[in-house]
C-alpha cells in the first residue's frame, strides 16, 4: 500500500485508542482474563469523516505496491497477495474488536474478526530480525502441513516491516501456563504425550523436524484438545540432506546429539517431548537451575537425572525412559511410542481448566 494509504490506516487506528472500555466475555460467558481490555471507539462521527479521507487517499493513490524492490518482495507478493489482504486487514481493524494480550508467553494479538466471527491468534514476525526466507519456510510449512494436532494456519498479511500470521486461537494456552502453577495427573500426561506424538508422527512422515518442541511451544483447548505450534525452527529433511547439525532449539529441550553438534534426524523430538514429560510431572525441566552453558554440558554429558530419583509413577517413568535414551537408535520415534501402554491411561483434558 501507498505510503498515503498506510499513513489514513494508522490514523484511524490510533482514533480507536481514544475510545470507552468494557471487559471481554467469552462466548461461555466468562471473562477472558488473558485478552485485557477491549477498547472500543465512541467517535463514530471523527471515523467515518476519517474512513471518507481513507477512501479518498486511496481512490487518488497509485495502484498499491508491496515494496520498491520488486525483486526482493516478488515472494511476498505473491505469497501473502498483500496488494489485496493489507486493505481487508485494515478494514477488518476498524470494524472490529481490537484486543491485546498473551497466547502462549509470546506477544500476540486477538482479533474478533467481523467477516467469520471467530477468535484468532496473530503472531508478529520482523522481516528485518527474522529474514525473508526464515519467514517464508515457516508459512509454507503450516500453510502445507494441516492436522489435527498442529495449530491451524488461516491467513498472511504484509504490514509495514512485518508479516502477520493468523492463526488458530488456542483458549486454553499454553502448555508451560499451566505446569508452572499445578503438577498434572498421570492421565492429563498420557493424553498431552499421545496428542503431541500424533502431531508429531504426522510431521516426521513429511520429513519435518519441529526442533523446538517445549512447554511453551504446545497450546490447549478448553475443548480438550492438543496442538503443536510455532514451526520457526523446523527444518525439512531431503534425500540429499537425511540429518542436520545446526543446534537449534532451546537449551534445556535438546537432545545430547544437538548440544554435542553430531548429525540428528526426527527422534530429537521426542527427546525434547520427553522433557515436556518431566515438566508436566515435576514443573520444570531438568538442569532449569543452571546455567546454559552448564546445562548444555551436562545434557550433551549424562543426558538427564536418574528418572526413578524423580519418584515418578512407574508407567511414566518406563515411557519417558524410552523418550529419553542417549543411545539414538535405542530411542523410540514418534511413531513406535504411539503403541506404548502408557498412553492407555489418557483422560480428557476437560477437567484441566
Amino acid at each position: 500500500m501507498t505510503a498515503a494509504g498506510l499513513g489514513a490506516c494508522s490514523l484511524l487506528f490510533s482514533v480507536c485508542s481514544d475510545g470507552f472500555s468494557m471487559d471481554l466475555v467469552s462466548p461461555q460467558g466468562n471473562p477472558a482474563k488473558e485478552c485485557g481490555r477491549i477498547r472500543l471507539c465512541a467517535e463514530l462521527p471523527v471515523l467515518l469523516g476519517l474512513l471518507l479521507l481513507f477512501l479518498l487517499m486511496l481512490s487518488l493513490a497509485k495502484r498499491p505496491q508491496i515494496a520498491q524492490s520488486p525483486r526482493e518482495w516478488s515472494w511476498v507478493s505473491d505469497l501473502l497477495q498483500a496488494q489485496s489482504l493489507c486493505f481487508e486487514l485494515c478494514f477488518l481493524h476498524f470494524v472490529s474488536f481490537r484486543v491485546c494480550g498473551e497466547c502462549g508467553r509470546s506477544r500476540k494479538e486477538v482479533h474478533w474478526m467481523g467477516t467469520s466471527w471467530q477468535w484468532v491468534a496473530v503472531k508478529e514476525l520482523y522481516l528485518q530480525h527474522q529474514g525473508c526466507e526464515g519467514i517464508l519456510k515457516e508459512i509454507l510449512l503450516m500453510r502445507e502441513n494441516k492436522n489435527a494436532n498442529i495449530v491451524s494456519y488461516l491467513e498472511s498479511y504484509l504490514v509495514d516491516e512485518a508479516v502477520l500470521l493468523v492463526l488458530e486461537y488456542m483458549d486454553g494456552g499454553s502448555l508451560a501456563d499451566v505446569v508452572t502453577v499445578r503438577r498434572m495427573a498421570v492421565g492429563h500426561i498420557a493424553t498431552v504425550c499421545r496428542e503431541c506424538l500424533q502431531g508429531l508422527a504426522f510431521l516426521h512422515a513429511k520429513q519435518v523436524i519441529h526442533r523446538d518442541i517445549k512447554s511453551d511451544n504446545i497450546l490447549l483447548g478448553r475443548d480438550g484438545s492438543v496442538k503443536l505450534a510455532d514451526f520457526g525452527l523446523c527444518a525439512v529433511l531431503s534425500p540429499e540432506h537425511r540429518k542436520r547439525r545446526s543446534m537449534v532449539g532451546t537449551t534445556y529441550w535438546m537432545a545430547p546429539e544437538v548440544v554435542r553438534r553430531e548429525p540428528y534426524g526426527p527422534k530429537v523430538d521426542t527427546w525434547s517431548l520427553g522433557i515436556v514429560g518431566i515438566e508436566m510431572a515435576t514443573g520444570e525441566a531438568p538442569y532449569m537451575q543452571e546455567t546454559s552453558v552448564k546445562a548444555s554440558y551436562l545434557i550433551g554429558k549424562q543426558g538427564v537425572p536418574n528418572l526413578h530419583q524423580l519418584r515418578l509413577p512407574p508407567g511414566l517413568c518406563e515411557f519417558l525412559g524410552c523418550c529419553l535414551q542417549m543411545d539414538v537408535d535405542r530411542r523410540g520415534s514418534a511413531k513406535e511410542l504411539l503403541q506404548h501402554p502408557f498412553l492407555q491411561s489418557a483422560e480428557p483434558l476437560l477437567s484441566l481448566f
